[in-house]
Order: C-alpha cells, then sequence, then structure tokens
C-alpha cells in the first residue's frame, strides 16, 4: 500500500469520526428557553441558603432532547442569585416542554445585594426584577461508540413583577 493510500484512509476515517459525533449540532439558545416556575426555601445557614426550583425547559426545535446532567446560575443585576448542578435525567419533547425540580445555593452576600436592589427598584412605579437563567444541559449519549454525549448551552431573561412596599424606611 502506497503513502498516498494511506493517508487517504486516514483522511476518510477522520472525516467519518467527526461526522459520528454530534458536538457540531448546536441546540442553542434560540431552540430551548428555561423559565423560573417556582422557588422554595428548603433550609437556611448563617452563610448559605438551600433551594428547590422548579425549572420549565421549552424546545423549540424538532428533536426530543434526552438531558442527562446540567449546571445553571441565576443572576440578577449582575450578581449571582443560585448555582445548582442536577444529574437527574429528563427528557424535553420536540416543540414541547418539561417541568423539573432541581435543588440550588444562594449565598449570604448574594441574597444581601438583591434586598438593596429590591429596595431600589420598588421606588419605580412598576417595579420588576430583571433575571438571567444560564447554563449547560448535557444530552445523553448515542448508540455510537464514539460518542459520549454532547451538550448544549440555554441563557434566558426574565423578569419578575416586584410586591408594592418593599422600600426602605426613609429617616
Amino acid at each position: 500500500m502506497s503513502t498516498s493510500q494511506i493517508d487517504r484512509r486516514r483522511m476518510l476515517v477522520a472525516a467519518l469520526a467527526a461526522l459520528a459525533l454530534p458536538g457540531c449540532a448546536t441546540y442553542g439558545d434560540e431552540r430551548v428557553e428555561v423559565h423560573l416556575a417556582d422557588v422554595a426555601l428548603l433550609e437556611t445557614t448563617l452563610l448559605e441558603q438551600r433551594l428547590r426550583l422548579s425549572l420549565r425547559f421549552q424546545n423549540r426545535g424538532n428533536v426530543d432532547l434526552a438531558v442527562d446532567g446540567l449546571a445553571y446560575r441565576i443572576e440578577a443585576s449582575g450578581t449571582t442569585l443560585a448555582s445548582g448542578v442536577s444529574n437527574k435525567a429528563f427528557t424535553i419533547p420536540r416543540f414541547g416542554e418539561t417541568r423539573i425540580d432541581v435543588e440550588a445555593t444562594s449565598t449570604l452576600a448574594g441574597a444581601l445585594r438583591q434586598v438593596v436592589e429590591f429596595q431600589r427598584l420598588s421606588g419605580a412605579p412598576e417595579p420588576r426584577l430583571r433575571y438571567r437563567i444560564h447554563g449547560t444541559a448535557n444530552l445523553a449519549g448515542s448508540k455510537w461508540m464514539l460518542d459520549s454525549g454532547s451538550n448544549f448551552t440555554f441563557d434566558t431573561v426574565n423578569e419578575l413583577p416586584l410586591p408594592g412596599g418593599l422600600a426602605a424606611p426613609t429617616p
């Protein structure tokens, strides 16, 4: 076998391997949105709070997405409110949605910064808290030996109306 035939075979094997890996496929921000559906306090200590979050994943694409883990962060005004990871498996149906419960951690410093921000915003005519949920979801592997799974990122900005009366009393 000549050197050029060996080189062609190597290139063919590399091309086939690249096609078998789904890492090139993007599911991305325009196809998956994540919304905060509910928040419950699980436990609190002096320095951190544990929260149960209900997240609603909306799949705007034509393919079911089988997720087997995720990492996420919720921010407001450039400050991290909560972050977490989950190894819970779930499927987001094509052109559908799924709601899952996960746990997250919030720190005292982040909570205090948000109280100050709430007080500032409550002076607005219609106070609203703008927050961002972003992270990465790992897709379950496929039948291909070379495929150990891939992932997609999500990044959604939402707003919550704030109740009146959060303003700090003026001396």
